[in-house]
């Protein structure tokens, strides 16, 4: 096609995940209009930003975008998205493969002094301060301080981020993201939350009682180090969650699909249970004996981190049937040594 390239920029407008991927990855920054969408819009997938983050990066010019004075939002709200991936390393090319990093970073951290006000800004400026609080004595520093990075540019952007992070109106922003509708304002929300210093633990509780079946709420208050909350949760998930619909018999299925949100729940309920031997039995048992094969598979886990006086003679009952009926192999054996290690 002779305008093969136009062609597969209105593609890229609306594809998701791996069609997305491959798209943008063909696509030739032909015209500042593709530029200026690759830096708003190319990097945003349903798959993982960082697949994308790098070429975006590249092939819009973000360097060049965000050395001016000032940026409309739409293109700071977009170099956010890359700056984060970039961070996040893996399993593309990341921020030590972009050769404008140290550029990218320092007039991100200049923009944001004026434009930062989400908790998502926070987040991404809380991963820059973390990225170059890095011991500078670390072999991946001496490698930058020969790529673009310098230390008087890397104590600068450091300091600058720190002052940007310690204004006290985050606290309200924060809070705000945690209060909302949107899973993902609120997922920032709480990732701040939790490096502010903010216990938010018993606002997600009262959030979780009004449907418990909010996966990524038990995901997040299971990581409290407090066991007396731990109970509580579990005790919430105990009585909540439908566990005997769970417990419908080992089988293999892979748990996709709106009717298995109660099963989702259960992971990341069990996925930390092995911290807290001997609470959760209830849950457990409703693990070993569910269809889905990840269930099984937490709830193995977490019995291999307790102690067998942990078990209860129910859970030790239902592992030695699981030993006998379990349909897919490699969970099989895993019951097999687990009942070999307690001396089942």
């Amino acid at each position: 096609m002779e305008d093969s390239n136009e062609v597969l920029f209105e593609l890229a407008k609306y594809v998701n995940g791996w069609g997305k991927i491959n798209i943008v990855e063909r696509l030739e920054p032909s015209t500042q209009k593709i530029k200026d969408w690759l830096l708003r819009h190319g990097c945003q997938n349903s798959i993982m930003d960082e697949y994308l983050a790098c070429t975006c990066a590249r092939n819009g010019e973000l360097h060049v975008a965000l050395a001016g004075g000032q940026v409309d939002g739409e293109l700071f709200d977009g170099a956010t998205d890359i700056i984060q991936a970039l961070l996040n390393g893996g399993p593309a090319e990341d921020i030590d493969d972009y050769e404008h990093a140290a550029q990218v970073i320092s007039n991100y951290i200049r923009l944001a002094v004026d434009m930062s006000s989400t908790a998502k800004h926070l987040s991404v400026l809380m991963s820059i301060r973390d990225f170059l609080e890095v011991d500078e004595d670390d072999e991946q520093w001496k490698e930058r301080f020969s790529s673009g990075w310098t230390e008087e540019l890397r104590a600068e952007a450091l300091e600058a981020c720190r002052r940007l992070i310690a204004q006290p109106e985050w606290r309200s922003v924060v809070m705000k993201a945690v209060e909302s509708d949107n899973s993902v304002e609120r997922y920032y929300g709480i990732r701040c939350a939790r490096e502010l210093g903010l216990d938010v633990w018993e606002y997600l509780y009262n959030m979780l009682t009004e449907d418990p079946t909010q996966g990524s709420l038990y995901y997040e208050l299971m990581k409290s180090e407090d066991r007396d909350r731990i109970r509580k949760l579990v005790h919430f998930a105990e009585t909540h969650l439908p566990l005997q619909d769970i417990a419908t018999g080992p089988a293999e299925e892979m748990g996709f699909g709106p009717q298995y949100a109660p099963h989702r729940c259960l992971d990341f309920l069990l996925q930390s249970l092995g911290k807290h031997a001997g609470v959760g039995e209830e849950l457990i048992l409703a693990g070993l004996q569910s269809p889905v094969i990840h269930n099984r598979n937490m709830a193995l886990m977490a019995l291999e981190a307790w102690e067998l006086s942990s078990w209860g003679e129910r859970i030790i009952e239902v592992v030695i049937r699981l030993a006998e009926i379990e349909p897919d192999g490699s969970v099989k054996e895993r019951v097999k040594s687990l009942r070999l290690v307690r001396g089942g």
